[in-house]
């Protein structure tokens, strides 16, 4: 497969370049002793208080939180934060996580403790299970920071927490980029390869869809878990697959929540008449072509019905914080004359393995690429439901 090296080689070549930079200038700044030092993650700072070596970070609501430098036991309280807290190499820091990145097979492989962890709510703090654990620092959703009585909790216990949100896909760059800033600067460096891996991938969607005449756009229907619960203006969801150069056929429709999912009806989604119909799952994908209320949409006679592919989580769905992948996907499967020097099985074989320093055989590829079968369905945690912002805020 040697014409995908010619499409997708600069990338790993450009991230590799990244990661040797802050390498090189990154790993020292959160150890200065004494004082404080303005490093290269987002303002990051580092200080000593007591015998704790602590930094500071700007987490996504603009909160001024210090973290310790080298936490030793983190609290998730979402599935994006878990998720890039193991991609990043610091999944043996987890004291608990939601469900779908406990049970995520890929997952427990990169970190093989993960199975044995608390599984949390991303709905609600347990102050007994945190208290027992000894948390020294926690990752929340803005679902929780909002109102305040969750995180009322952690300041009453004197956790530090920092909140992660996002909306669209370079806030969760940014997103990737602070998960790595709480786990310690090793964690750091990797999750910042990570960002970078995903702003070079956008770059080539992007670059590809910029070539595509209006009448070549497809109009997409994007299904969440529900049949008829879609993405609405401001949601990931939308902005992820119009970045593809498709139509999302509902981004128009006011969402409701900080999340900015619509739910639609049936009646609606055939005046859209959509072209392709892509499904978070692989459940509502059978459940739409075999449901007899779907078979005069121009999608379903067409059989252009497809479902997410999942690996260390479902690509594009929320909490996933390698929508990349989802946009490779999707631009490949739309308009394969457009990525035909682009090979999806080598280029996320490669990225799993220069990156990540996860292998991925023939088997796992056909599993992940069927959308089943690598976590537990229904295990909780953010990734289960919806597509729009990590946390409940859309900006």
């Amino acid at each position: 497969m040697t014409t995908q090296k010619r499409g997708m080689g600069n990338i790993l070549a450009s991230v590799a370049v990244g990661v040797a930079i802050i390498a090189a200038c990154g790993l020292g700044l959160y150890f200065v002793d004494g004082g404080s030092f303005t490093g290269l993650f987002g303002g990051a700072s580092s200080a000593k208080q007591g015998s704790v070596e602590v930094h500071t970070v700007t987490d996504s609501v603009g909160r001024t939180v210090e973290v310790p430098a080298d936490p030793q036991r983190i609290a998730a309280m979402d599935a994006f934060s878990g998720n890039v807290c193991v991609l990043s190499g610091a999944g043996e820091k987890l004291m608990g996580a939601p469900g779908g990145v406990v049970s995520n097979e890929l997952l427990q492989k990169l970190c093989p403790s993960l199975g044995d962890i608390q599984q949390l709510s991303g709905n609600s703090i347990n102050v007994e299970t945190l208290m027992a654990a000894g948390v020294d620092a926690a990752l929340v959703k803005r679902d929780l920071y909002d109102g305040g009585e969750e995180t009322a909790k952690l300041d009453k216990l004197g956790i530090p927490y920092v909140v992660v949100d996002y909306g669209t896909v370079e806030e969760q760059m940014e997103a990737i980029s602070l998960v790595g800033q709480v786990c310690g600067a090793k964690a750091s460096v990797k999750a910042e390869s990570i960002a970078a891996y995903y702003r070079a991938t956008v770059k080539t969607v992007e670059e590809r869809s910029a070539s595509l005449a209006a009448d070549q756009k497809k109009r997409v229907y994007h299904s969440i878990n529900d049949s008829l619960l879609t993405d609405g203006a401001g949601s990931l969801g939308a902005d992820w697959i119009e970045r593809t150069g498709a139509i999302d056929v509902s981004a128009d429709q006011a969402g409701v929540g900080g999340m900015g999912d619509y739910s639609a009806t049936l009646e609606q989604v055939y005046a859209w008449n959509p072209e392709v119909i892509v499904c978070n799952t692989a459940a509502t994908r059978a459940s739409i072509e075999s449901d007899a209320q779907w078979q005069g949409m121009a999608a379903v006679t067409a059989k252009s019905v497809y479902n997410l592919p999942v690996s260390t989580s479902r690509w594009g769905q929320r909490g996933d914080p390698e929508t990349f992948l989802g946009m490779l996907w999707l631009g490949k499967t739309l308009y394969p004359g457009q990525y035909e020097d682009i090979d999806l099985e080598e280029t996320v074989v490669a990225y799993y393995r220069d990156i990540i320093g996860l292998d991925i055989d023939a088997e796992t590829w056909g599993t992940i690429v069927a959308g089943q079968g690598v976590r537990a369905e229904g295990s909780g945690g953010q990734e289960g439901s919806g597509s729009g912002s990590g946390g409940g805020g859309g900006k």
